[in-house]
């Protein structure tokens, strides 16, 4: 294909170099801004101009060598090219671009970022299988970013340490099993105490892969094994190990959070406890406040606010995480919290007129963002103060919209949350205030 060249102007939300030339506008992975790049034309995608990096002609003084001898080939990390520094840059201009193009509102006060380490942050990770069939063996590694196979890895410098030393070893465990072939998918946890392994499977394992399994725990105590398989998770038992679902800590506030290995938990467990710190003081929680909790998940911020609030609900919609909820506010001793199934989404199932007594919210949504809960549920109470921690700059973006322009609330503040370092993925927080 003929090679084009020109300077990168910016970069798109999701972290390639734009460049114009005459007419056209053309997207590179790996260029900064600033830069000179020779490049190729490989596609045309969803009305967009893709181009290959050929050669770096003029080279940014913000460019790094990625730690990861993978970074090419993993999609997992596509921004180790870029400072550190400026790749929280990156995600606050994104955040601010978002909300004044998609949402046409500017917060009052931009918020400092919240960072953490940028190296061994991943306390969960999820690797992709293959077997091969000539050699009877099983690899494990990163999906490519371009291709269909995985990147086969022996060590990740994203993921807790505690996992990625575990990676040689459980690359020999695994293959010793008579049902490596039937192993679909394997995930790590590594929590303060207690870390699982996760192995989705399609077909039973036997009992002497379960009997290598936990002779395996024997030496490994501070690990648990789960095998996953048609929605079914069956924790593999040892007798020197009594069952207890493992937990990670919310220090600050004397919270302990247990989860079942299959529960959603934040993926950073340093930037969470900041977070919940953030959220804490944004919304300003004292005695006096009742406080709904949507989307509340396992309580990850419906506990450490009902260790200050008058009383907390906590609403979701997953009957299970609702149910562990509960769980973790009976074992932390807090009878101030209640949590309760909810549809979110379309129909929210019990009386509105009740939020009435809540004056301060927290919103946790998915990606796909809080439309419903904005636009139906918050007209019926209209708490003082709503605090937005969004997964996705577009949706908060468009959420926000609604908030101010439509509901008349004032964007008091917003900031980016550097949950994923050398990534694009922007997590963010947002103060409403009621005019």
């Amino acid at each position: 294909m003929k090679a084009l060249s020109g300077y990168v102007k910016d970069l798109s939300h999701d972290g390639r170099g734009i460049i114009k030339i005459d007419k056209e506008v053309y997207f590179v992975e790996g260029a900064l801004v600033g830069e000179l790049v020779n490049f190729s034309y490989q596609k045309r995608f969803k009305k967009q101009n893709i181009g290959r990096l050929l050669s770096v002609v003029e080279v940014s003084s913000k460019r790094v060598t990625p730690r990861c001898e993978y970074s090419e080939d993993c999609g997992g990390c596509a921004m180790q090219h870029l400072d550190s520094e400026e790749q929280v840059l990156f995600k606050q201009n994104t955040l601010v671009q978002s909300l004044s193009r998609l949402g046409n509102v500017e917060p009052t006060t931009l918020l400092q970022p919240i960072v953490g380490q940028f190296w061994n942050y991943r306390r969960r990770i999820r690797l992709a299988t293959q077997w091969r069939k000539k050699t009877n063996s099983l690899r494990f590694g990163f999906r490519q970013h371009k291709a269909a196979g995985i990147v086969p890895i022996n060590h990740c410098h994203v993921m807790d340490s505690r996992a990625s030393q575990l990676l040689p070893e459980l690359q020999r465990i695994l293959n010793g099993l008579a049902n490596k072939k039937n192993i679909n998918q394997l995930e790590i946890t590594c929590a303060e105490y207690t870390s699982t392994l996760l192995l989705e499977h399609s077909a039973p394992f036997s009992d002497g892969d379960i009997d290598l399994l936990a002779s395996w725990l024997a030496d490994n105590p501070d690990f648990k094994i789960y095998l996953k398989s048609g929605g079914v998770c069956i924790e593999v038992a040892t007798n020197s190990m009594p069952y207890r679902l493992p937990s990670y800590l919310i220090p600050e506030f004397g919270i302990a959070v247990e989860y079942n290995p299959t529960d959603f938990i934040q993926i950073n467990g340093t930037i969470n406890k900041l977070m919940i710190k953030q959220a804490v003081d944004l919304l300003e929680v004292s005695s006096d406040d009742s406080i709904v909790d949507f989307f509340c998940g396992i309580g990850n911020f419906s506990l450490p606010f009902s260790t200050i609030a008058k009383r907390v609900l906590g609403l979701e919609l997953n009957q299970r995480m609702v149910d562990q909820a509960e769980r973790n506010a009976q074992s932390n001793k807090l009878n101030n919290v209640k949590h309760v199934v909810a549809d979110l989404y379309d129909s929210y199932p019990h009386d509105a007129g009740l939020l009435k007594s809540y004056n301060k919210v927290l919103l946790d949504p998915p990606r796909s963002g809080a439309g419903y809960v904005i636009s139906e549920l918050i007209p019926k109470f209209y708490p003082e103060k709503i605090l937005y921690v969004s997964c996705n700059p577009a949706t908060l973006a468009r959420d926000s919209g609604v908030l101010v322009n439509k509901l008349g609330y004032r964007l008091e503040s917003a900031g980016i949350i550097d949950m994923f370092p050398h990534t694009a993925h922007v997590e963010s927080t947002a103060l409403f205030t009621r005019s």
